[in-house]
């Protein structure tokens, strides 16, 4: 007769439109919320380790010259470039089907949770996760963290 369906009881989940979103979010109900609720103070991080070397040429694909006297004295961690193409070790991880980027920092020696700290703070407070060999950071900052490593003389 008629063939049977089974279904796992599991629905799949409704995804609002932006129509939808916007009749919630902009109802005067919750801009009244919004303005009940006291702002969140404003965390001021500062560097521990200012970058002051600037290259004096930066290709298209972002490869700039190390500092040549080396990298800036009192840093207690080095970051060594790798050596083919003389590229920094910072890349770019996709995950869950291209939705989530991860940066990743490799060949990296000395203090690392001194390297973490900077980096959370070069990549406006990401958590910077410690895994074996490398530091992740969650967010696309290669970028910035290329730059801050160039201004550090590595």
């Amino acid at each position: 007769m008629f063939p049977r369906v089974c279904f796992s009881g599991i629905a799949p989940l409704r995804v609002a439109s932006q129509r939808q979103l916007n009749r919630k979010l902009k109802h005067p109900a919750t801009l009244r919320k919004l303005a009940r609720q006291p702002a969140a103070p404003e965390v001021v991080r500062t560097l521990k380790y200012e970058p002051s070397y600037v290259p004096e040429k930066v290709s298209f694909n972002g490869w700039s010259p190390a500092r040549a006297e080396g990298p800036l004295e009192g840093v207690p961690f080095s970051v060594k470039r790798t050596s083919t193409g003389l590229q920094l070790p910072v890349y770019r991880d996709y995950r869950n089907g291209r939705t989530r980027i991860i940066t990743i920092v490799r060949r990296y020696d000395g203090n690392e949770k001194e390297l973490r700290d900077e980096l959370s703070t070069v990549c406006d407070g990401s958590p910077v996760i410690s895994r074996p060999g490398r530091l992740e950071v969650v967010g696309d900052y290669s970028t910035k963290i290329k730059q801050y490593l160039t201004g550090l003389g590595f």
